[in-house]
């Protein structure tokens, strides 16, 4: 698994520290917000909702008919069985117009909790170079997605603690949110994207290791997670010799392998070679 950084970003391996991003502070706008129109199937919910009236009717009916004349008490039950229908209607009613309201609500509730790290499967790819890694003068942090800080799951349902891949989508595998799993909420993206090849981690916020102002959320990233770093195209001569001096610094980092980014001769490609 591969990470593009800019060049003021070798704090990364000279802290091993790491930022898990928000999902309102990415540059995709629709993290974490499928496109649904609904909690759930109108018909699923009108009958969940019948069957929920139907439970708690005989009790309110009872607590009414305690103060009336024999009459209405024998009445009650009648005309409150009549209504039924459009109390069912009404309800509906109320939950269409609040559930935009709920579901931003929810969304932001999500977003400001959980951090995001988005790798990628490809190195080579220009696009990202120019975006991620300041226009080719930066780097590629090369991981070992076998290290169990990729694998870090604390419970078998666990969505969050471990590596997964992005699913690339136009539309949500359902309109209803309450019919999508936690991967379709998580760990999909609008189609745009694909040529990013993602696999992310989520963890929540609570867990940084460290907390930069009232944004920025650090974990600790072992040493032995990392094999490498790839210099771009453009990378300068002070950068590198600031990477050579952090590989240098710090024993624990002796194992990593430095590589070179270049324009593939004959090609419109990038080839990553040795550079030791």
């Amino acid at each position: 698994m591969y990470k593009y950084i800019a060049s003021d970003r070798l704090d990364i391996l000279r802290n091993l520290l790491i930022r898990f991003t928000q999902p309102t502070a990415l540059n995709d706008p629709f993290e974490f917000r499928p496109l649904v129109s609904g909690f759930r199937r109108p018909d699923v919910a009108a009958k969940d909702l019948a069957e929920e009236l139907e439970r708690q009717l005989p009790a309110e009916i009872a607590k009414y008919q305690a103060v009336m004349n024999a009459t209405d008490r024998a009445l009650f039950p009648q005309l409150a069985n009549q209504l039924k229908p459009a109390m069912v209607a009404q309800a509906m009613e109320l939950i269409e117009e609040v559930f935009p309201t709920l579901k931003e609500s929810l969304f932001a509730k999500l977003g400001g909790a959980l951090g995001i790290l988005s790798l990628t499967e490809d190195p080579n790819s220009l696009l990202m170079w120019a975006h991620y890694a300041s226009n080719h003068t930066g780097f590629v942090l090369v991981f070992d997605e076998s290290h169990p800080w990729f694998s870090a799951k604390v419970a078998p349902t666990d969505e969050f603690h471990h590596l997964q891949k992005v699913s690339y989508l136009d539309q949500p595998t359902s309109p209803y949110l309450s019919e999508l799993s936690g991967r379709d909420v998580f760990y999909s993206k609008l189609k745009q994207w694909e040529y990013e090849r993602e696999w992310r981690i989520i963890r929540p916020l609570t867990e940084a290791s460290r907390q930069i102002g009232d944004e920025v959320y650090l974990f600790d990233v072992p040493a032995q997670s990392l094999r490498g770093v790839i210099l771009g195209i453009r990378t300068t001569a002070t950068a590198r010799a600031e990477l050579s001096a952090i590989l240098s610094a710090d024993s624990k980092l002796s194992h990593i392998r430095k590589f070179q980014a270049r324009i593939s001769p004959g090609t419109n490609t990038i080839e990553v070679l040795p550079d030791d």
